[in-house]
């Protein structure tokens, strides 16, 4: 009887040693991939502050086939950085996150008020083409947004159309 329990104890343990021992997923958050470019881009910019890498998710299989979550995938992330010395990693990164999105939000308004952007949109839509943006961060008051077209779902045959510059502290655009 005891040979069998020590028997399961080992085969539970070494089951369950893959999830512990995941030290690569512990540097990748991830997030459940909503389509909101604006919410991407913070969540993506916060990543690249703390030195994690991201992931945008829509299927949550992990290597098994087994069903796992962004949060549960996430704890491993959380925990690994609290043991690095990170006293409420999660609440600060959502704080941060929160931060860039609102100043993020800021500069697509300054964006939004120009002009020659608003000209753009219709003689894109009139090619039948759909836009996606991409927003990058070049320090903390210059902010890059990149102005891409594709046509039928077709991600992968992006065109740059347009990239605009702006300042956040001036509240203006430099194209």
């Amino acid at each position: 009887m005891r040979a069998l329990l020590i028997t399961y104890f080992v085969i539970i343990f070494f089951y369950s040693f893959p999830q512990a021992v995941r030290v690569n997923d512990t540097l990748e958050l991830w997030s459940e991939d909503l389509g909101d470019f604006m919410y991407e881009a913070a969540f993506r910019i916060t990543c690249n502050n703390w030195n994690l890498k991201c992931k945008f998710v829509t299927d949550t299989l992990d290597e098994e086939g087994s069903c796992l979550s962004c949060e549960e995938h996430n704890r491993f992330v959380w925990n690994a950085l609290f043991k690095k010395g990170i006293k409420e990693p999660e609440r600060k990164f959502m704080d941060e996150c929160g931060e860039e999105f609102l100043t993020i939000k800021s500069a697509i308004e300054i964006l939004s008020s120009d002009p020659n952007f608003n000209k753009l949109y219709p003689i894109i839509r009139a090619k039948k083409r759909e836009l996606f943006y991409k927003v990058l961060k070049n320090n903390d008051s210059i902010y890059i947004v990149e102005m891409y077209s594709y046509q039928n779902k077709h991600l992968e045959k992006l065109i740059l159309e347009q990239k605009f510059t702006i300042n956040i502290m001036s509240k203006k655009l430099n194209n």
